[in-house]
């Protein structure tokens, strides 16, 4: 009865434990993502903004 108890006590909270490894790491990429959504913008702003003077200059 008391390995079985035990084994059952570890499952639980290694379950436990993946479950909050998992809402973290889901923060962690939803922060992150947007983090990555607000740099890839800037980037393709600070791309864009000299390509538009150089288009302009061309014209």
């Amino acid at each position: 009865m008391k390995k079985s108890s035990i084994s059952i006590i570890k499952i639980i909270s290694i379950i436990c434990i993946i479950i909050l490894i998992a809402n973290i790491l889901l923060f962690a990429f939803s922060v992150y993502s947007s983090l990555i959504m607000w740099i890839v913008i800037i980037i393709i702003a600070l791309i864009a903004f000299p390509g538009m003077k150089i288009l302009k200059r061309i014209k």
